[in-house]
């Protein structure tokens, strides 16, 4: 897990620099001036000539170079001070990707109704769940969890520590960003969808229209053949379509060689809505972006897919209750202090590494001097306090279901916010305090010195004042996959009893019959013909 501090990186724009240097000199020495014709084979020369691919790379850091001075090295913000700007904005990001983070958390929980698509605020997402493609409990931290988490990262970051000592610290980023890309490539195409999904939610309830009229939702099923059609694709899937009669034409013949499928013949079946498709090519373009485009030097680049990545961690790693959150702090309270005030480790990582593994945002920026440093900000004093943030939202989306037992979930419900507001004003003060002791000593500060307290000492404070402690420690989160109840129809010769049993997921067959009622969802139990079970 990837853990570092509020500091300056001094060495991104020399990079910068250097390639955007070579990328101007490359030019004018190549290429020759523009004739003076309109003929588009000459244009087609001179621009491949110009930005061939090759150049590309140095093309992309020239552009953020100087987006970076027009932003950042102007009257109004020297005016305002460059450092408490890009203090400002650190925060401001980092409050953002915390907000979208633990929203995305969001599911139905077990306490409310199920959502009713006739409702006005339903959509279609209200039906989607987080470990729906996954299995839930590799993904939840347990308290168990949370006390092994500080070593396994102290070990990755000693070890990364003595890597740059021995070996040459680009080599070690090309491997690391290289070995990520994967992860990057979910992260972006998860985060794309969510929110494509978050906005079209809200401005088709604004609209009065049904998001599923613009992002419609489609099946992919695998299923047995068993009226033994003609192998390869469909017949009439082949049939012109070029107007509205052929359309129409084509349609019958399809529903006429077409059957039903029993659920018996379904093997497997894949949801999806029109959204993924963007998403999936949005993560596919920005990965390929990063990887050819020096994107871990490259400001712009390495915060949308630290972002993204942001978003991704604490929508996929979530305590199910206060226990192993409180556990995580604390603990990475002082794994915080160590590191940053007790050895040079973790600077030392940060400042060397390149990997989208932290924020940058421009700080001290000079057009004349060519230079551009950045503070940064580790995406550990992002996601760790996310996941405490989000579990404050899930309970608050709880306790409103719990005092209105018979109400259905919809994500446009509004709902008090008691603890997701106190957790979200408790991370402000801590992150605003490490801005602030940062000018004050000019050395990089362990951020959960400060975050830590101020979100326990804020949530616990409102807990103890409502009287709610209990009840944010006995809260607990269904994993909701490995036990659920199943209603089970045991067959015998005096009628049909019902009972309620628990299946464990990790529990060997024991080679008993059992027989899924389709009408009602019971499972029958067959007994042997001396009437066991």
């Amino acid at each position: 897990m990837g853990h570092m501090d509020l500091t300056q990186q001094q060495h991104l724009s020399s990079k910068i620099n250097h390639q955007t240097g070579h990328n101007s000199d490359t030019t004018t020495s190549n290429t020759s001036p523009m004739p003076m014709s309109f003929n588009s084979v000459n244009v087609l020369a001179n621009f491949t000539t110009k930005y061939h691919p090759s150049q590309w790379p140095f093309l992309v850091d020239s552009v953020t170079k100087h987006a970076t001075y027009t932003l950042f090295d102007n009257k109004p913000i020297h005016f305002l001070n460059q450092e408490y700007v890009a203090d400002i904005l650190t925060i401001l990001l980092a409050v953002t990707l915390v907000s979208l983070g633990s929203f995305a958390t969001i599911e139905q929980p077990e306490n409310a109704l199920d959502p009713n698509p006739n409702h006005p605020l339903f959509d279609q997402t209200d039906k989607d769940k987080r470990s729906s493609l996954s299995d839930a409990e590799t993904n939840i931290i347990t308290t168990k969890t949370a006390l092994t988490l500080p070593f396994i990262a102290g070990t990755l970051l000693v070890g990364l520590y003595f890597g740059i000592q021995k070996v040459d610290s680009n080599t070690i980023s090309r491997g690391l960003n290289l070995l990520n890309l994967p992860l990057l490539f979910s992260s972006v195409t998860y985060t794309t969808g969510y929110l494509i999904n978050l906005l079209l939610r809200h401005a088709c309830y604004e609209c009065d229209v049904s998001s599923l009229e613009i992002n419609p939702r489609y099946r992919f099923s695998i299923s047995k053949d068993i009226e033994i059609h003609p192998s390869g694709p469909e017949e009439g899937l082949d049939m012109p379509d070029d107007n509205k009669l052929l359309r129409i034409l084509k349609e019958e013949k399809l529903n006429e060689l077409r059957t039903d499928i029993k659920k018996k013949d379904q093997i497997s079946n894949f949801y999806y809505n029109s959204s993924d498709f963007i998403a999936l090519s949005s993560g596919a373009v920005m990965t390929a972006a990063f990887h050819f485009f020096n994107g871990s030097e490259n400001w712009i680049l390495n915060n949308t897919l630290g972002s993204c990545a942001v978003i991704y961690g604490m929508s996929n790693l979530t305590t199910p209750n206060f226990t192993p959150a409180v556990v995580l702090l604390v603990l990475f309270f002082v794994y915080d202090i160590y590191f940053v005030f007790g050895s040079e480790v973790m600077i030392k990582v940060a400042t060397t590494v390149q990997m989208p593994a932290k924020l940058l945002v421009p700080r001290n920026v000079s057009s004349e001097l060519q230079t551009i440093n950045c503070a940064l900000l580790g995406l550990g004093d992002i996601v760790l306090p996310g996941s405490f943030i989000s579990l404050c939202l899930r309970y608050d989306l709880f306790k409103f279901h719990e005092k209105n037992p018979k109400t259905s979930f919809y994500h446009l419900q509004s709902y008090p916010k008691v603890y997701f507001t106190t957790a979200l004003v408790g991370y402000i003060i801590g992150l605003t305090t490490t801005v602030g002791v940062l000018h004050i000593y000019h050395h990089g500060q362990p951020a959960l010195l400060y975050l830590s307290p101020s979100l326990l000492i804020s949530v616990f404070s409102v807990a103890a004042y409502r009287g709610e402690i209990p009840d944010l420690f006995s809260y607990y989160e269904n994993s909701g996959s490995s036990v659920s109840k199943y209603t089970i129809s045991k067959k015998s010769g005096k009628g049909k009893g019902i009972l309620e049993l628990e299946f464990d997921s990790d529990i060997e067959d024991d080679d008993e019959d059992y027989v899924l009622d389709s009408d009602k969802g019971d499972v029958e139990v067959n007994e042997d013909d001396e009437g066991n079970e």
